[in-house]
């Protein structure tokens, strides 16, 4: 059997090199990148460059990368369309930056919208159960383009989906 891991579990605490030297050594096969990994580069198009380069000294298959999430999350499921554009085409870059890091699966959290008391719960579950639904087949249609496919990873509570109850709700409306 092959095994992988996020490399999160040693990156930052060792340099790049060394926890993919460190993987490599363990008989780990698979990697996942963390967004913290391109989080705050100055240019990441430059870190994507200099993480290829790393990578190809070593015999892993960098297999998945999680996409942006924190304030993306909510920019998603705006009320305001030209907030959801913006954030969605910034998502969408994600499918570039997989696509360079030779990454099979892009990993990105749902959209969830912040709390309010001006709409009933069953409201907001629908309307963003349907934005979810949404951005995700336009997502994962470019991310065929680029022989890739997208997954949905559930969230940290108190957030949607940050149980299996509210995943299978977006299983079940795609």
């Amino acid at each position: 059997m092959k095994f992988g891991t996020d490399i999160w579990v040693l990156y930052p605490k060792l340099s790049l090199e060394d926890t993919l030297r460190t993987l490599e050594e363990l008989g780990l096969k698979y990697v996942e990148y963390p967004y913290e990994l391109f989080k705050g580069a100055e240019s990441i198009e430059a870190r994507i460059a200099e993480v290829v380069s790393t990578a190809e000294s070593f015999d892993l298959i960098p297999y998945q990368l999680h996409a942006e999430y924190g304030d993306i999350c909510f920019e998603l499921s705006s009320l305001d369309e030209g907030v959801r554009s913006s954030a969605f085409k910034r998502l969408c870059r994600w499918i570039e930056y997989a696509s360079k890091l030779g990454v099979r699966v892009l990993v990105v959290h749902a959209a969830f919208p912040r709390p309010s008391l001006d709409t009933r719960y069953d409201e907001v579950i629908k309307r963003v159960i349907e934005l979810n639904v949404s951005y995700v087949k336009k997502l994962a249609k470019l991310a065929e383009d680029y022989g890739m496919v997208v997954a949905v990873e559930n969230c940290v509570e108190p957030w949607f989906c940050s149980s299996p109850p509210d995943l299978l709700l977006l299983m079940e409306a795609a």
